[in-house]
């Protein structure tokens, strides 16, 4: 399927594609905001999820690769995942009690809570504006709405400087440490305080640590997330555990990590993902106890071991995941909101005719 710009005169066309077929540097120079969760590998990941029918919104102005966005059908007419059902999400019930997956087009992602906007953006709005077009061409075709899940805010700007049609909410909240590699970074000294006193009570559980790959720590970590998640009420298992990392070890642009730390009674594991200059914190494995020694554990795998690695890895930036806000706010972490927007089949389909 070919779609012309509606502005020709800046020379760019669109065309929908049912493979990734793009080259990694032009295509990860769009966006970076949801890390390796909007990587090219792991996108061409759900294309073989037989849940999910993927295509793609190519946009090139010449030769230059200016949009390249995934678009997602679930394949039925139930939600492969609740997590990116819109009825789930707190909007009004009157736009989306009556709006089954079958009659949505999800855009940026349906894996790991995360949603990039692969768009060029330039400062007249040019790019987001004919590719959210092209995209409302796909979906008021099939007479589907818009569906973005935990869009970040460069998307959620990007889209609402082109049509105030969006519904948006709040869906989750990520956690960043930015400038990690500096050891002299800027950090309040209520900060530098709550660091000192973890090291202090780190030291003085006598942690044996470690840091090994998947394959090394994979049949202590794997029943350790498991039933850390299960406990969190999130329903796992250890054989489930290892289908996801075994997902991550087949991404060509990642390198999967597991940190460990251990005491005489407890033990536990933290993995992360190394996606060009960032450390991801993925999944915490460990026992339920309130005692000194497990906080220790806690606070090593969660902050100090992660930002030790960094730093001797000369990475800049770590991902610290949606949970825990008060722990991770202390030492310094910044947040940035992750929104659920909706465009109804009706404004779906002016916009379309509009472009």
């Amino acid at each position: 399927m070919s779609i012309t710009s509606p502005h020709p005169i800046h020379d760019r066309s669109y065309h929908v594609l049912d493979r990734a077929r793009f080259e990694p540097a032009g295509f990860q120079g769009l966006d970076r905001s949801a890390g390796a969760a909007g990587g090219l590998s792991r996108l061409r990941q759900v294309e073989l999820d037989r849940r999910w029918r993927a295509r793609y919104v190519r946009g090139v102005r010449g030769s230059e690769l200016v949009a390249a966005v995934p678009v997602y059908t679930p394949v039925g007419s139930s939600w492969p995942d609740a997590a990116y059902d819109p009825r789930n999400w707190g909007l009004d019930p009157g736009l989306t009690d009556s709006l089954p997956a079958d009659r949505c087009l999800v855009v940026g992602g349906v894996y790991d809570q995360r949603s990039g906007f692969p768009v060029r953006l330039d400062p007249a709005g040019q790019n987001a504006r004919d590719v959210l077009v092209a995209i409302a061409g796909v979906a008021a075709a099939e007479q589907r709405a818009l569906v973005f899940p935990y869009a970040y805010n460069r998307a959620r700007r990007a889209l609402d400087a082109v049509t105030d049609g969006f519904h948006w909410t709040g869906l989750a909240r990520e956690s960043h440490f930015r400038d990690v590699e500096d050891p002299d970074r800027p950090m309040s000294s209520r900060v530098r305080g709550v660091l000192r006193r973890d090291l202090r009570l780190i030291e003085a559980a006598g942690l044996d640590t470690s840091v090994t790959d998947w394959a090394t720590a994979e049949a202590v970590a794997a029943p350790l997330i498991a039933e850390h998640n299960t406990r969190k009420d999130v329903p796992d298992h250890a054989e489930f555990v290892r289908m996801r990392y075994r997902q991550w070890t087949e991404c060509p642009d990642v390198e999967l990590v597991v940190f460990s730390a251990a005491t005489a009674s407890v033990a536990g594991v933290l993995t992360a993902i190394v996606w060009h200059d960032q450390l991801e914190l993925y999944e915490i494995g460990l026992p339920q106890s309130q005692d000194s020694e497990r906080i220790a554990v806690y606070l090593d795998l969660m902050f100090h071991q992660p930002l030790a690695y960094a730093r001797r890895r000369g990475l800049r930036h770590i991902r610290a995941g949606t949970a825990a806000e008060t722990p991770k706010s202390s030492r310094g972490a910044v947040f940035e909101d992750l929104s659920g927007g909706l465009l109804t089949a009706e404004a779906t389909r002016e916009l379309a005719d509009a472009g």
